[in-house]
């Protein structure tokens, strides 16, 4: 028998005609509803009984479906997915500009002298498969510092504002494990391979609190977007569990704490 708690709020929805999964052992039914009212689930159980107990509430139909509890992530990074979203994609491009354009994008709202980082450029998509240079990142974004990670994370091209707050000049020796590329007078062209990226990467500024926080309520809102209740992350620092925590205390932290 399906069981409904007192003082149920009136927006109530009955979702029924698909299949339910339910119960401990998630056994799935195929004449099941499910009663949603608050924004929670307050009832499963026979079509007939669910119907029959919430006579007012709206039906949707979901034949065809399936409905399941909601899921857990057991081993996820929140802030990485934050950051991951706030990073442009640059996947499956066909040319440099094409790249360049995503990022122009990304960098219309930007804050002044903002960062802006991507990621899934491939050169060999593109006409004369040649790495990227800084000159083209240089003439779109003059102000802000531009760095653009290979779709294989072994190489990465930054535009001269990046080079120039990281201190990267012509005199800067390639790192063990990694190079600099560089033009026929010596000058870096842009493109830092495996362990030279460090060099970029220790230059890109820890985000402030309210980025964090923003990056945090955006990989929260997209994982309750593909079907996630709740997510386990073994890796949150303190400003990170902070940030959740506050969005938590706002009631604007989309799944469950």
């Amino acid at each position: 028998m399906p069981t409904t708690p007192s003082n149920i709020p009136t927006d109530e929805v009955v979702f029924s005609g698909g299949t339910v999964v339910s119960g401990g052992n998630q056994t799935p039914h195929s004449n099941y509803a499910i009663d949603v009212a608050g924004g929670r689930v307050v009832a499963v159980g026979p079509v007939e009984e669910i119907r029959r107990q919430h006579p007012n509430a709206r039906v949707i139909d979901v034949t065809g479906a399936t409905v399941f509890p909601g899921l857990t992530d057991a081993h996820g990074h929140l802030y990485g997915l934050g950051l991951s979203l706030d990073t442009v994609s640059l996947v499956g491009l066909s040319t440099y500009d094409e790249a360049i354009a995503r990022v122009k994008e990304r960098a219309s709202h930007a804050q002044p002298n903002e960062w802006i980082l991507g990621r899934g450029w491939d050169q060999n998509r593109w006409p004369g498969k040649q790495f990227p240079t800084a000159a083209p990142l240089d003439a779109a974004f003059p102000d802000h510092p531009v760095w653009l990670r290979r779709v294989d994370g072994h190489a990465g091209v930054a535009n001269t504002a990046a080079m120039r707050a990281a201190g990267v000049t012509a005199a800067t020796p390639d790192p063990s494990g990694g190079r600099i590329l560089r033009d026929a007078n010596g000058n870096p062209t842009g493109v830092f391979i495996d362990e030279a990226q460090e060099l970029i990467d220790r230059a890109v500024p820890a985000p402030s609190f309210e980025l964090r926080k923003k990056r945090v309520l955006a990989a929260a809102q997209t994982i309750a977007q593909n079907g996630l209740t709740e997510i386990h992350d073994p890796g949150a620092d303190d400003e990170t569990i902070r940030a959740v925590s506050e969005l938590i205390d706002e009631k604007r932290f989309p799944i469950r704490d």
